[in-house]
């Protein structure tokens, strides 16, 4: 069975220009443009993903040194501006909170151990040693005729790995000594001479 096909052809004095003609427009991506912009967003999503452990450890670090000189700058404010430590004594009876003004204040680096390593202490110099931190007695911060004021613990992954301090004989930029096992940092209250 044959079926005929008839086209129906436009008349010769019909012309069709191809300005009249308005095709509608696709409103999608194209395969080529998915794959490109999915691509992309692996490509950052990696470079963000492999870099994270980094960035985590910068920020950690900037934490621990934003704390440890913030702790520093406390003590020069309690030093300078001889504020008063109040501690619990047992001494004369009976027990009672002993208010003092200290000769300063000052902060205490420890890295004999690793458990030290990891602290640092705001202490009032209120000790028999002057310009020294003399711990805590029973191992309390805060406890009966103990210097510190505050024991910070570091929480990250940082510790404190070396101590170096400077000796005024050393000449300018010389890295100074970086064998101390401990260090004491104290700013003195004030002395104005009349």
């Amino acid at each position: 069975m044959h079926t005929n096909l008839r086209i129906k052809l436009p008349p010769k004095s019909c012309t069709l220009y191809p300005s009249a003609y308005t095709p509608t427009p696709n409103n999608g991506f194209s395969l080529v443009e998915l794959l490109v912009t999915i691509s992309i967003a692996i490509l950052v999503t990696a470079v963000v993903f492999f870099n994270y452990p980094k960035f985590k450890q910068n920020v950690s670090l900037r934490r621990t040194s934003d704390e440890v000189a913030l702790t520093i700058r406390q003590a020069q404010v309690y030093g300078s501006g001889v504020r008063r430590f109040s501690r619990y004594t047992l001494f004369p009876w009976p027990p009672h909170d002993e208010e003092v003004f200290p000769s300063g204040y000052g902060v205490y680096f420890d890295i004999t151990t690793e458990a030290l390593r990891k602290q640092f202490v705001l202490f009032a110099d209120a000790g028999s040693v002057p310009n020294l931190y003399e711990g805590e007695i029973f191992g309390v911060c805060g406890s009966t005729r103990s210097e510190c004021v505050q024991k910070f613990n570091i929480t990250t992954g940082d510790k404190i790995s070396k101590l170096c301090s400077n000796v005024k004989s050393n000449p300018p930029g010389s890295p100074g000594n970086c064998t101390r096992t401990n260090l004491n940092i104290v700013f003195l209250r004030p002395n104005p001479t009349v």
